[in-house]
């Protein structure tokens, strides 16, 4: 399935006052992540193994790339529900998982009732998500939102603050919500903070007036991966703010944020408009800003100090935060350079501002390769040479005890089966950089496997953790 890159990353966060307020969930619960108490989560086709929500902390959308924040980004904050269907593969089954509410009342509310919630929504690919109410205790349902696919096989995202109308809760004394996803093999569904509450507001907010970028202004900084922070004055009365980029809404906001990729010399336009429960603030402005120009005449040179050194042998290896063997990789700064791409054995690992990392999930008496790419607005540099070196033969000490088990298949496609006789407390999966890329909880392993179909296809590390003992095991996800 093909991979989105999501460009944004949230900054500031604040709360939201609603009004009278029956009921919330922020999936916090004592031990997350794990289901609070109350709910349930279900799944409808009872499929083997099942296909459900979980609960996660990771701030990853499925289907997207991996290290993504966009729950984060999008009002979700440490834990909060997930339907991963990208992450379940193409098992050809069809998906359908309901997250269910506890029973709460909402009697004390008489007039317009709202149902608030941060949420990111992808379903492409066939994927549909469904919000319901019910006024008695589950025996019937209504469905106030539906979310899903459109006739040319796209779907739009939906990210941010969702404000829906339930009528249907007024006066209820056995009320419910919940959150129906169904799909096969499509992206993903994030939600959190959610909320019951009746509005007291009796004005909509003002528009706000101190930005940033200001308006007119012709050379606006670009910060790392070419970003720009949108930020704004906040209005007393306003809960959420909509952020609009060249006309093309960004989704609901809390406060400021962080988006990248934007181009040098660039025209762009922006406006942000408030709104809460009693309605939206009109005719906001819009502004315009420019980008920087690019002053660079040409790519920077590559790296030419560099360590481990050329044909070394005997490595020295660490012991890295996994447990498994890293080597520090370092490099001289190069003039012009905002940032260095490190291609470790073949694979990309990503753009470093700093000039040394640690390259974790290695092992004693190997050979490896890597190169040192240097980056400006300009380009990258070309050419530049690759570096190859051995580790060291044996440790000067003995390794703690370690976990008996191993990894199938290795490459790995789907499905990674771990062998072991032992009780499985925890799995987490790391890029080479030593980066956390994905993690399981003892619930959320079904007969001792995981899936791992939305990782891109790459070199990582499994971290397997019983008790008192952890084992790193090396793979490729094909």
């Amino acid at each position: 399935m093909k991979k989105i890159t999501l460009t944004l990353a949230l900054i500031l966060s604040s709360g939201l006052m609603f009004g009278q307020v029956v009921f919330t969930e922020d999936f916090e619960a004592p031990g997350a992540p794990g289901t609070p108490s109350g709910w349930s989560i279900t799944d409808d086709l009872e499929n083997t193994p099942p296909e459900i929500w979980t609960i996660e902390n990771t701030g990853e959308a499925g289907g997207f790339t991996t290290g993504n924040t966009a729950v984060y980004d999008n009002g979700g904050d440490g834990s909060y529900a997930t339907f991963n269907s990208d992450g379940y593969g193409n098992t050809g089954t069809l998906e359908q998982s309901t997250l269910t509410s506890p029973v709460f009342n909402a009697s004390s509310l008489t007039t317009a009732v709202t149902l608030s919630f941060a949420t990111f929504y992808n379903g492409s690919f066939g994927g549909q998500g469904v919000v319901q109410v019910s006024n008695n205790s589950g025996i019937t349902w209504t469905t106030i939102q539906t979310y899903s696919t459109a006739a040319d096989g796209s779907a739009p995202t939906v990210s941010g603050i969702q404000s829906l109308d339930a009528p249907q809760l007024i006066g209820a004394a056995t009320a419910q919500i919940r959150f129906v996803w169904t799909g096969n093999w499509s992206l993903s569904w994030s939600i959190d903070n959610i909320s019951i509450f009746q509005c007291t507001e009796t004005l909509a907010p003002s528009c706000v007036t101190e930005i940033g970028p200001t308006n007119n202004n012709n050379n606006v900084t670009l910060g790392p991966d070419n970003s720009i922070t949108f930020e704004w004055n906040t209005d007393p009365l306003a809960t959420t703010y909509e952020l609009f980029i060249n006309g093309f809404s960004q989704g609901n906001r809390t406060s400021g944020i962080t988006f990248v990729g934007f181009d040098f010399n660039t025209a762009y336009s922006w406006s942000v408009v408030p709104s809460n429960c009693f309605g939206i603030a009109t005719s906001c402005p819009t502004w315009n800003f420019t980008t920087e120009s690019c002053t660079e005449t040409a790519a920077p040179a590559c790296p030419v100090t560099i360590s481990p050194t050329q044909n070394q042998t005997n490595v020295a290896t660490t012991e890295a935060t996994d447990g498994s063997r890293q080597v520090e990789l370092s490099w001289n700064t190069s003039a012009t350079a905002v940032d260095y791409t490190v291609i470790f054995d073949g694979n990309e690992l990503g753009n470093l501002a700093d000039t040394s990392v640690n390259i974790t999930g290695l092992s004693l008496d190997t050979t490896y390769t890597y190169s040192i790419l240097a980056n400006n607005c300009f380009g990258q540099s070309t050419t530049c040479t690759t570096v190859t070196f051995t580790t060291e033969t044996t440790l000067g000490t003995q390794e703690d005890d370690i976990l008996n088990v191993n990894l199938s298949p290795n490459p790995a496609k789907d499905i990674l089966n771990i062998n072991t006789s032992s009780q499985i407390d925890n799995v987490e999966i790391f890029d080479l950089l030593g980066k956390k890329v994905n993690s399981y909880s003892k619930e959320s392993i079904y007969d001792n496997s995981i899936n791992i179909a939305s990782l891109p296809t790459g070199v990582y590390l499994v971290l397997i953790s019983s008790e008192n003992l952890t084992k790193t095991v090396r793979i490729v996800k094909e």
